[in-house]
């Protein structure tokens, strides 16, 4: 187990392998695969994420001006948002709504007595 870069010193990359901490950062757990690279050791888990480039999506030629078209282009339908944005509100929204269950103290229930 890998925690810091100085720990992939002592291994032998002939024969033992790298797994990085589940606690470790994204700033460190780049520090230690660059060293890993630099010393020819092999990491289980890099799991560094590659920024994403947002997609181009070209814009469409301009309609014929017909009633639909007039009707669609009124101010009153707001435009809708990319599939991909509105997945990510979605999970903020989930993770958002799951933080704060967790930090709400239960409730204790009174027990009614039998006698």
């Amino acid at each position: 187990m890998v925690w810091r870069p100085q720990d992939l010193q002592g291994l032998d990359p002939k024969t033992q392998v790298a797994r990085i901490g589940h606690t470790v950062g994204e700033n460190k757990r780049v520090q230690i695969v660059d060293e890993a690279k630099k010393a020819n050791i092999r990491i289980l888990n890099p799991g560094l994420k590659k920024p994403t480039e947002p997609e181009v999506v070209p814009e469409a030629a301009p309609a014929e001006t017909t009633e639909e078209a007039k009707v669609e282009a009124t101010p009153s339908t707001a435009p809708e948002e990319p599939a991909e944005e509105k997945t990510e509100k979605k999970i903020e929204q989930t993770e958002k709504k799951a933080r704060s269950e967790k930090s709400k103290p239960k409730k204790k229930t009174k027990r009614k007595s039998s006698k």
